[in-house]
C-alpha cells in the first residue's frame, strides 16, 4: 500500500533544546538524544539553485503542467499559475528550460541535502541514524541555522535565517524534515520591545528512515512547500510515490481565472503516472453555515467579517460550521474513517507534458 501522511510540523514550535532529559522536548515529543543544535553560520557560492534543479519545490512541476492537447483557456489558466510561481520560487529561464531558481527554501533544501553540508547538520543526521537503528524516538531542533551568501559579501541582506528540525517517531516510523525561513520583527509591547519571529515560508518533507542513512536526504517521500501571509500564499505539495504534484494559489484578493473575475482560490494538480491534469477554483478562502437553529442552513457565509456573523447569528463558533467547495475541497469526510470523502469536481481538465523522472 503507498500511503505516506505528511507529518504537520508548526515552525512557529521548534525550539531550540539541548540534550539533557529535563530541559525541553523535541517536536516530536520525545527528549533530544544528541546536542546537534548549537547554532551555525554556513557559507554559500550564492544564494542562486542551478544544480539538482529537477529536485527543487518547482522544476518537475512547471513542466509537468504543460497542455499538450487543446483545451479553450488552459494555456491561460497554466500561464497564471507559471506567475504565481516565479513570483514566490522565483526562477529564471523558460519554464520548459529553468536555468536556477532563487528563493529561501530550495536553498536551505539544497545545503541540508548536500553530502558534504555543514557538519552541524551532519551531527543532527548522525543523531537521526542511531535513533532509526535504536528504533527510539528523537529530535534535532535548530533555530539559529544561518546561510551566508558569499557572492555578495557587502550586502547587508546576504544572511538568510531559518529554523532547521529533524524529527523521528518510533511507533510509526515517521521521518520528518522541517525548514522554517523567519524574519525578526520588533515590537512594542507596553512600552517594552519585543524581538519575534515571523514565519515567511517553510518546507515539510517526508523521508523513508529505512533508506536514510543511504540516499534518504535526496529521496523524498512527499513534500510540503509553503509561502506567503495571509493576503496571499502559494503552497506546492509533492508526492513522489503516488507521483502527483499540485500548487494552490490563494489570495484574500479577487482575481479572475479564464472570465471568472471573483476567485479566490486557485489549484492546478498532474499526475505524472497518467499524464491528467485538473483546474479547480473557488470563490472564498473561508466559508460557514449557521446552524439551521440559528440561522438559514442554506444560507453560505463567503469570508465573512465579524459584523457578517453577527446579523447572521454566527458570532459563536458553536453556531457555525465550515462550508467547503465541492469544486475546489474534499467534502463530507468522516474523520473516524480513512480515506473517505468526495473529491472535489475541477473545473477543466487536459493532458499534460511527460517529466523525465517522474
Amino acid at each position: 500500500m503507498r500511503n505516506i501522511i505528511l507529518a504537520s510540523i508548526s515552525a512557529l514550535s521548534l525550539t531550540l533544546s539541548g540534550c539533557d532529559k529535563n530541559e525541553a522536548l523535541g517536536s516530536n515529543g520525545e527528549p533530544i538524544c544528541l546536542n546537534a543544535a548549537s547554532p551555525f553560520e554556513y557559507p554559500v557560492p550564492t544564494f542562486v539553485v542551478t544544480e539538482n534543479l529537477s529536485r527543487s519545490s518547482s522544476w518537475d512541476y512547471l513542466q509537468g503542467i504543460q497542455p499538450t492537447d487543446n483545451v479553450a483557456g488552459v494555456p491561460d489558466m497554466v500561464t497564471l499559475m507559471e506567475g504565481k510561481i516565479k513570483q514566490f520560487a522565483v526562477y529564471d529561464g523558460p519554464v520548459t528550460g529553468i536555468t536556477s531558481i532563487n528563493n529561501p527554501i530550495d536553498t536551505m533544501d539544497q545545503v541540508a541535502s548536500a553530502e558534504d553540508t555543514a557538519g552541524n547538520i551532519q551531527s543532527g543526521r548522525v543523531q537521526i541514524q542511531g535513533a532509526i537503528n535504536d528504533n527510539v524516538s528523537c529530535s534535532y531542533n535548530n533555530r539559529s541555522a544561518i546561510l551566508r551568501d558569499e557572492g555578495n559579501p557587502d550586502d547587508t541582506s546576504n544572511f538568510l535565517p531559518y529554523i532547521l528540525d529533524l524529527s523521528f517517531i518510533s511507533s510509526s516510523r515517521q521521518l520528518t524534515r522541517t525548514i522554517a525561513y523567519f524574519k525578526e520583527v520588533t515590537t512594542i509591547v507596553d512600552g517594552k520591545e519585543e524581538k519575534n519571529n515571523e514565519i515567511l515560508a517553510t518546507s515539510v518533507t517526508a523521508l523513508n528512515p529505512d533508506t536514510y542513512s543511504t540516499s534518504g536526504n535526496n529521496a523524498p517521500l512527499a513534500s510540503e512547500v509553503t509561502w506567503g501571509d495571509s493576503n496571499e500564499s502559494l503552497k506546492i505539495t509533492k508526492d513522489y510515490q503516488l507521483r502527483i504534484d499540485r500548487a494552490a494559489y490563494v489570495s484574500a484578493t479577487d482575481f479572475t481565472v479564464d472570465g471568472n473575475t471573483e476567485i479566490n482560490r486557485f489549484k492546478i494538480s498532474i499526475n505524472y503516472e497518467t499524464g491528467a491534469a485538473e483546474i479547480f477554483i473557488s470563490d472564498f478562502v473561508n466559508a460557514v453555515t449557521c446552524n439551521p437553529s440559528n440561522g438559514d442552513p442554506s444560507l453560505i457565509l463567503k469570508d465573512p467579517t465579524t459584523q457578517d456573523l453577527i446579523d447572521n447569528h454566527c458570532e459563536n463558533i458553536e453556531d457555525r460550521t465550515t462550508y467547503r467547495d465541492p469544486g475546489y475541497d474534499v467534502t463530507g469526510v468522516d474523520p473516524d474513517v480513512e480515506g473517505s470523502g468526495t473529491l472535489p469536481t475541477p473545473m477543466t481538465t487536459y493532458t499534460g507534458a511527460f517529466v523525465d523522472g517522474r
